[in-house]
């Protein structure tokens, strides 16, 4: 095992930290730094990952900066980074390389969509079968036809669809790649087809499931989009046991939880870094350089030159 940091940026007391939890381990064979890493996080019950997992070389590179340490191992082409935050893990290298703008708007839209995923499927559960008041008079008869000739609560609904997402997600990645988009994009429109004509699932689930596996494909990192498919479950259970209450209670306790998170007794959640995971730090966002002074003339036949002062000195061979 390696551990990769920039001497003068690092966090020592992170560092020594690392080092002493590294010292403690018992392990007969490294196999990956994944296997490792679960040892030496200080919440290994939590569902959320605690260390960042990466194949970039690039993303390395730029968390390094950050005074981040990384864990690389033989024979492994992923390397784990510590300290991790929370919105680090809906950020992309990509991200940097794009125009400051739409960086934003992208954050922003992988936020939105995690929020989308977990809570969708939950929010049609707790409606469907407790507040039929919030609904409008339209939307409603739309359900109700569509639920007419469903001999399930909304609950076991969602639960039936959202497994059979999962059935179809975990088919495409085991089959090779060309099979597996098919059975992916196939699979879906006709088992939906099927389970809506069988009258096992209504209209509205099918869109509100979809909607929601689409916007954990948003999600760059692989481990994080793991833990939001089982949050996924947790919600749509306590809302079709609590309704609305359920959701809220869902909310409060996946706030406490992350506010309680450590990594490497780091804050996982920090709210000092909103601004710079959108961008809005001074250093973040790109300043413009120009050069010192420009002296253009026209000249007789029609020709412009222009004197433009060097910002810096070239160094001379030898020197």
């Amino acid at each position: 095992m390696y551990l990769v940091y920039l001497e003068e940026k690092v966090d020592a007391s992170a560092l020594d930290e690392i080092n002493r939890r590294i010292q403690l381990l018992h392990i007969d064979e490294v196999l990956d730094g994944n296997t490792v890493a679960k040892y030496l996080e200080n919440s290994p019950f939590s569902i959320f990952p605690q260390w960042y997992d990466t194949e970039r070389p690039d993303a390395v590179v730029h968390l390094l900066t950050l005074g981040k340490i990384a864990l690389i191992t033989d024979n492994s082409p992923s390397a784990m980074v510590a300290p991790a935050r929370f919105l680090e893990f809906f950020a992309s290298t990509g991200d940097m390389y794009e125009r400051w703008h739409f960086s934003i708007f992208i954050r922003l839209l992988r936020l939105a969509a995690f929020m989308l995923s977990i809570m969708f499927s939950a929010f049609y559960v707790a409606v469907t079968t407790y507040h039929y008041q919030f609904i409008p008079a339209t939307l409603l008869k739309t359900i109700v036809s569509s639920r007419s000739s469903v001999p399930f609560d909304p609950m076991i609904e969602a639960l039936l669809m959202e497994f059979v997402i999962e059935l179809l997600r975990e088919a495409g990645v085991r089959l090779p790649t060309k099979i597996g988009q098919t059975i992916g994009i196939v699979g879906g429109l006709v088992i939906g087809q099927a389970v809506v004509q069988a009258g096992l699932a209504g209209n509205v689930l099918i869109v509100s499931v979809a909607a929601g596996a689409l916007s954990s494909f948003i999600v760059p990192n692989y481990t994080m989009e793991t833990s939001l498919r089982l949050l996924r479950f947790m919600s749509i259970l306590l809302a079709g046991f609590l309704g609305y209450f359920g959701l809220m209670l869902f909310l409060i306790v996946f706030i406490m939880h992350l506010c309680h998170l450590r990594s490497i007794n780091r804050e996982y959640i920090y709210i000092d870094d909103v601004p710079f995971y959108l961008f809005l730090k001074q250093n973040r966002v790109p300043q413009s350089v120009t050069h010192p002074s420009t002296n253009i003339t026209v000249g007789t036949h029609q020709e412009m030159t222009s004197e433009v002062r060097p910002c810096h000195q070239h160094a001379k061979l030898g020197e």
